[in-house]
């Protein structure tokens, strides 16, 4: 371009070219321009940098990932356990000491408040919900973790370049077929569930939050863990897949991969892990649901197992997943998501 800048200056300063030569050239250099260059023929040579509202949007683009389910999606993982010996040997992967990966961010909403139980039924990680925030532990209180911190750190260490995330909601004791109804679809509100019209809540609010600030969210990837309140193979592994229908119908994103754990223990609860197997993609199964594949978690660390407990009662738990079990429970789902 600064060629052509010359050889104008050039024609216009030099005396024994007439005005009709000078024209001539111009018009050529301007379809030249026009044809080499791509510019704006009015003004070719008066080039403008990209300005902050027309950077192309991939710079603005990241890419979100949903956290839903019941009390081993918030997280019975502790903190204080996170660097301990045992934890350390079963969680090889992640560097020591354990340092949570701030360059994901995290939303989350915390659920609704139960006279009760005189708190809140659902997460509180201590900070304001409803605001994105660098990632952090964020079950139902300040001491205790769930998938996201694997999830969140594994992604990063796979895709450093890549700007994460995490949108999370969840509620201990939650059942798909009453609490996470997601109705026929998105207009039939009547029929949602009351966790379902939480998790909607927080992934709107979310998306909503971020475009406001010049974001360009797009949802590649739900996490799921639950399956203990619920019973029956037929059952749940239909509702299962209308489940992942509707999370994709919910935000039109059908192509989004929907990954899950295993239900725990295999007893009595079988007949929900025969239906989580028979929903992967690649089961054969008249259930199968394409882009949704299960994690296997038989082999994951519970919580019985931690070496601190606030509780000495928790001693006797086998359900739920403990500290290194959670850490290596994200760590698959990232690892399963990045795979398909």
């Amino acid at each position: 371009m600064s060629t052509i800048k010359n050889i104008l200056s050039l024609l216009s300063n030099n005396i024994y070219i007439t005005k009709q030569m000078q024209r001539i050239t111009f018009i050529a250099l301007i379809l030249f321009s026009t044809t080499v260059y791509g510019c704006n023929p009015v003004n070719p040579f008066n080039v403008e940098k990209p300005k902050a509202d027309t950077v192309p949007s991939s710079t603005k683009n990241i890419d979100i990932y949903l956290i839903g389910g019941q009390s081993n999606a918030t997280g019975q993982g502790y903190m204080t356990d996170i660097d301990s010996a045992k934890t350390v040997a079963q969680t090889t992967e992640f560097p020591r000491p354990f340092k949570v990966d701030q360059r994901v961010q995290l939303f989350y909403i915390k659920g609704w408040y139960s006279p009760s139980w005189g708190s809140f039924f659902g997460l509180n990680n201590g900070q304001p919900e409803l605001t994105w925030m660098p990632l952090m532990q964020c079950s139902e209180d300040t001491i205790r973790f769930g998938p996201e911190l694997g999830f969140g750190n594994r992604l990063m260490q796979l895709n450093p370049n890549f700007k994460i995330g995490i949108i999370k909601y969840a509620a201990s004791g939650s059942s798909l077929q009453v609490d996470w109804n997601p109705g026929v679809s998105r207009v039939d509100t009547t029929k949602w569930g009351s966790q379902f019209k939480c998790f909607v809540n927080a992934v709107d609010r979310g998306l909503a939050a971020l475009r406001s600030d010049g974001k360009n969210p797009i949802i590649r990837g739900m996490l799921w863990q639950q399956g203990e309140a619920d019973t029956g193979y037929d059952n749940y592994a239909i509702m299962l897949g209308h489940f992942i229908d509707r999370v994709r119908e919910q935000w039109d994103v059908p192509n989004m991969l929907f990954v899950y754990g295993y239900v725990f223990p295999s007893n009595p609860t079988s007949e929900i892990r025969y239906a989580e197997r028979d929903v992967d993609q690649n089961s054969g199964a008249k259930y199968a649901k394409n882009k949704a594949f299960v994690v296997w978690t038989e082999d994951l660390q519970l919580r019985k197992d931690d070496p601190w407990l606030p509780d000495p009662t928790l001693k006797s738990d086998n359900v739920h997943f403990g500290t290194a079990g959670q850490l290596e429970l994200g760590r698959r789902m990232a690892d399963k998501m990045m795979l398909k």
